[in-house]
């Protein structure tokens, strides 16, 4: 499941931009779906890069094998 739904995400979008370049008037669609995908690949990186932060900071303090 944890595969699943990002997956099934990814092909709806995918499908959405690809039939949006062979049919024109569902131009506006490719830039609703263009739109969304800027503003979760934001939040991804904020996610991300949070996480990352969290993971290392948490090593370093407590000085763990494999903190350097």
């Amino acid at each position: 499941m944890k595969r699943q739904i990002p997956m099934l995400i990814l092909s709806a979008v995918g499908t959405l931009l690809v039939v949006s370049v062979f049919i024109p008037s569902a131009r506006h669609w490719q830039e609703d779906a263009s739109l969304y995908f800027d503003i979760i690949a934001v939040f991804a990186f904020f996610l991300g890069g949070g996480n990352l932060i969290r993971v290392h900071a948490e090593k370093v303090s407590r000085k763990s094998a494999g903190w350097i």
